[in-house]
């Protein structure tokens, strides 16, 4: 059964041109506890369920804390690329720590890495964490059927080593890390790295490209990176298909 559950949001009545910087994040804050009380709300009135999984920190956070009744069936999947990246500032400790308040609440963790596991059962000795593998995708649809001919549009040879990156260009996915690992080893400059996806703004009438993504792509320039990474912006499941 599929429930679409509706609730306030901050920025659904604030228009995004005054959501910026910190105004934008307490929005997204706020938006989280209200979806995850308002998604409480209705759990609490239906029949025990098995499982509920959560994504985003404070709103299992709130589930946890308030609804107890759901704590041994909350799966918390983590957005664990923030602990490997030095410059996150007050906002990233921030979101850590609350982080590591989920952890000591929810049944169990998933983290894509060993070693986000280690790093977060270091802040966290009894963290209930689980490695998952994020390689899994719907192999009836992802299949090839075009060859490797589409990397030619992006001006990259067809023989080439690609790593294919899907994903919102925001920095809780890590692309920044990924950059300064490619820059750190020389031997990992010899791929082309094919970077897919709409910056973390899409959808929301904000900027084309986002403060995040112009900062990666500087850090791109100064490593001298330009021609490994090409960013192919959104891009139709038809022609990712190909790709």
């Amino acid at each position: 059964r599929i429930v679409r559950l509706r609730c306030p949001s901050v920025q659904d009545v604030v228009p995004s041109l005054l959501l910026r910087g910190p105004l934008q994040l307490a929005a997204q804050v706020v938006d989280q506890a209200l979806f995850a009380a308002s998604a409480a709300s209705w759990l609490n009135r239906q029949p025990p369920v098995d499982m509920a999984i959560a994504h985003l920190s404070v709103g299992a956070l709130v589930l946890s804390s308030l609804y107890r009744r759901w704590t041994h069936t909350l799966l918390y999947v983590s957005h664990s690329a923030r602990r490997f990246s030095p410059d996150e500032g007050a906002v990233g400790r921030l979101a850590v720590l609350l982080e590591n308040g989920v952890f000591r609440r929810v049944k169990r963790g998933c983290v894509s890495t060993d070693a986000a596991r280690r790093a977060i059962q270091e802040a966290v000795p009894d963290a209930r964490v689980e490695v998952v593998p994020t390689n899994q995708s719907e192999t009836d649809l992802f299949v090839p059927v075009g060859g490797r001919a589409a990397l030619q549009r992006y001006g990259i040879h067809p023989h080439a080593v690609v790593v294919l990156d899907v994903a919102r260009l925001r920095k809780t996915k890590g692309l920044h890390v990924l950059v300064r690992a490619v820059a750190d080893s020389p031997g990992l400059r010899q791929a082309r790295y094919l970077i897919v996806g709409p910056d973390e703004e899409f959808g929301r009438g904000g900027r084309a490209e986002s403060l995040y993504l112009q900062r990666v792509r500087q850090e791109i320039a100064q490593a001298g990176l330009d021609q490994v990474f090409v960013f192919a912006g959104a891009v139709p499941v038809e022609e990712l298909r190909q790709l």
